[in-house]
């Protein structure tokens, strides 16, 4: 569920995994390690490509993790442009 915190909406990991089309785990990695890996097709070959990551991170009183929102849209925005590019 979508909460505001400080003034900035924050995602569930499953809200924000779902956006990105990977597991809440994948994207657990990928903000623990600071970087995504993940394999794309050049021309016709796959390749194990990298890229770092910016994705703010919190925590609630429970323990529940979320992610705010921004940083998420402008991850799906940067994989986007990347896979338009090739």
């Amino acid at each position: 569920m979508a909460r505001f915190i400080e003034g900035e909406l924050y995602l569930s990991p499953d809200e924000a995994s779902a956006m990105l089309g990977v597991s809440y785990k994948t994207l657990q990695r990928w903000v623990e390690a600071g970087h995504a890996a993940y394999w794309k097709r050049i021309n016709g070959k796959r390749k194990r490509a990298q890229r770092k990551i910016s994705v703010t991170a919190k925590f609630t009183p429970t323990g529940y993790r979320i992610y705010k929102a921004a940083d998420i849209k402008q991850l799906l925005a940067e994989f986007t442009e990347e896979s338009k590019n090739g």
